[in-house]
């Protein structure tokens, strides 16, 4: 059942070390990181804010100091400036 799908999935996980891009986030907000930039995609209909973000935006070139907000359906871009 999917119960026991999602807790063996999770120990396996577990075991391999294996770790969240971001953690926690929001429902339908998927993240990506190639090398130092970091990917945010809101499949969304609501905003969705996303905690522990630090960096540079990359389409405006303002920086991102802890958190963003995602509009709707909307992407965003980070350069990890600390890698």
């Amino acid at each position: 059942d999917a119960l026991s799908r999602a807790a063996l999935l999770r120990l396996v996980c577990a075991h391999a070390r294996v770790r969240p891009v971001v953690a926690d986030l929001p429902d339908g907000v998927e993240a990506q990181r190639r090398g130092e930039i970091l990917f945010l995609l809101n499949h969304g209909d609501r905003a969705a804010e996303v905690a522990g973000i630090v960096g540079t935006d990359l389409l405006t070139g303002e920086a991102c100091t802890g958190h963003v907000v995602l509009a709707p359906r909307s992407a965003l871009a980070v350069r990890d400036n600390m890698r």
